[in-house]
């Protein structure tokens, strides 16, 4: 072993007879090691440059310096031996505890560092005054160096579709996914559409005519397809035809190293309903909705919030989404609207306990107000003009004859906030409660019963056009169809608030209040909140539903 003498310490222990200590309070204690050592392969050098070492030390006094040595795993190290190594096999450094070692350094047995070979690291901590009291380090967890260029890629994983449109072409398909790979090894990706019994080899997939796969950049992993794209077999995509998606991760440096992922769910391209935005933002709350013989649609201005029904305004939106006022000045909760046969506008007014009429020529005026209306909502109209209100506070139904002369036609335990009111075509009227789910059946005798549940616990309006009711299910941020013989179905939202399009099933709904369909039964309007967090029913937003399956 090398003899190791530092002149300094014997002139101290000759000067204070101390083996330890000095009269100036020297400390020559031994060090501490450093602690969690992690060690990062950085680049593809093929040589020490690739390892980053970081660690954890704490400030001690009489410190030299940090030598790090990296040591084929199945090797070991003393102290002793470390204090003695040459130079070419240690890295020293003065501060600092994440270094980037020198490409010239060779590992401890005295070989090059390269790529493919299992290594560690250990650090010694040199002492300024007694080299003995200096320590080294626990070893570090053992790494192999590796040419990160020539990883193989991972997989895309999570691939989801959507059925957007209706157009009956790849364009149809809103597809997205996870994916699982540093972007500087990947160069894009590939999508391709197959047929269910179809497969594809990596091979074929880097080979494939460009018609059949669509390319999308590194960075992306959502896209809506384009209409031209052909599936694997050269063929149109088409609606009620089952296919899967496979997507290709390219690698930038060697096409062999890309890879496929695994199939996404077999999928159907079929018609479908689908949801739009016709205006983004209206600032009312959410009031009736009725819509006339020349498809203009009319929104109430309810309030900004359900204890505040102050609402002033009706507005007048166009098919385009031109939006006008078409009455104002009163104040006292516009909740729901009718159009009769004549084109005459009755407007009700839950704060106000009254129902307004608007005629042909735009005039306004209170058409019945007072005696038994207490909190009127949604209005029906029969085929004698008679007015059927559903009265909230009251829990009940109150007609009104042409004159304004108001009775009370049924009343129920079953009526909770009885809030919208439809006929069929038989005469019966058909009541959605807001404080429940349940829509009431009500015979031309005044007798009720309940003719369906709507899941949410609390309802919207109701309309009835081709032998089938929809319903808006408030809370429950949807809208359904019942048939006759009282069966749901689900008709758009997915359940959760929000505000995005796209086929209806899958679509967001932001506590809807009314609705109503176009003259030609191909569009559903509904009112809905547009702030997407709190109870505030103001602004609006008006959304339409595409009746694209249904006709």
């Amino acid at each position: 072993m090398k003899k190791r003498i530092f002149i300094y310490l014997s002139v101290l222990f000759i000067s204070c007879g101390s083996d330890d200590s000095s009269d100036d309070g020297q400390d020559i204690s031994p060090l501490s090691p450093v602690t969690s050592i992690i060690v990062s392969d950085v680049t593809n050098n093929g040589n020490a440059s690739d390892i980053s070492i970081n660690f954890s030390d704490s400030s001690q006094n009489n410190l030299l310096a940090y030598r790090a040595f990296v040591l084929n795993v199945n090797d070991n190290l003393s102290l002793d031996e470390a204090l003695d190594l040459p130079n070419s096999v240690y890295h020293e450094f003065l501060t600092g505890n994440t270094i980037t070692l020198p490409p010239s350094l060779l590992a401890v047995g005295g070989s090059s560092i390269s790529e493919g070979v299992e290594y560690k690291v250990a650090i010694l901590s040199l002492h300024s005054l007694d080299i003995d009291f200096s320590v080294l380090s626990s070893f570090s967890e053992e790494f192999t160096l590796v040419n990160t260029d020539l990883l193989p890629l991972e997989p895309v994983t999570s691939i989801a579709i959507m059925d957007n449109t209706n157009n009956g072409n790849a364009s149809d398909i809103d597809l997205s996914f996870q994916s699982n790979q540093s972007s500087e090894l990947l160069a894009g990706y590939r999508i391709f559409v197959l047929k269910d019994n179809a497969s594809i080899d990596l091979n074929e997939a880097l080979s494939s005519p460009s018609e059949q796969y669509a390319q999308l950049s590194s960075s992306e992993s959502q896209v809506i397809l384009e209409s031209t794209l052909k599936d694997t077999d050269g063929d149109d995509i088409v609606e009620n035809q089952n296919y899967k998606i496979i997507v290709l991760s390219e690698h930038s440096n060697e096409n062999s190293l890309s890879a496929l992922s695994n199939p996404s769910p077999t999928f159907t391209l079929e018609r479908t309903n689908l949801m739009s935005t016709l205006v983004p933002s209206i600032n009312i709350g959410t009031g009736g909705v009725s819509v006339d013989e020349n498809g203009v649609i009319y929104v109430a201005d309810f309030g900004i919030a359900l204890s505040t029904g102050n609402g002033s305004r009706v507005m007048a939106i166009t098919p385009e989404g031109n939006v006008s006022t078409f009455i104002s000045g009163f104040m006292d909760g516009a909740s729901g609207n009718h159009i009769d046969a004549q084109g005459n506008f009755y407007q009700s007014h839950q704060s106000g306990g009254r129902i307004s009429i608007t005629d042909t020529n735009g005039v306004t005026s209170n058409f019945t107000s007072g005696g038994v209306l207490s909190a009127p909502i949604g209005i029906a109209i029969d085929s004698q003009n008679n007015l059927f209100v559903a009265n909230c506070n009251g829990n009940n139904i109150i007609k009104i004859d042409s004159n304004g002369n108001q009775s009370v036609f049924a009343t129920s335990n079953l009526f909770s906030c009885p809030n919208g009111i439809t006929f069929d075509l038989d005469g019966n009227l058909y009541v959605a409660n807001f404080s429940n789910g349940n829509v009431i059946k009500v015979d031309s005798n005044g007798l009720s019963s309940v003719f369906a549940t709507v899941p949410g616990n609390n309802n919207g309006h109701i309309i009835f056009s081709d032998n089938k009711f929809y319903v808006v299910a408030r809370s429950a941020n949807q809208i359904y169809e019942i048939d006759l013989q009282s069966n749901l179905t689900l008709l758009a939202g997915n359940g959760t608030r929000g505000s995005v399009n796209g086929a209806a099933l899958n679509a967001n709904l932001s506590l809807p209040n009314d609705l109503d369909i176009s003259p030609d039964g191909t569009k559903l309007y509904i009112n809905e909140v547009a702030n997407l967090g709190g109870t505030t029913l103001s602004p609006s937003r008006i959304r339409v539903i595409h009746l694209d399956a249904e006709n």
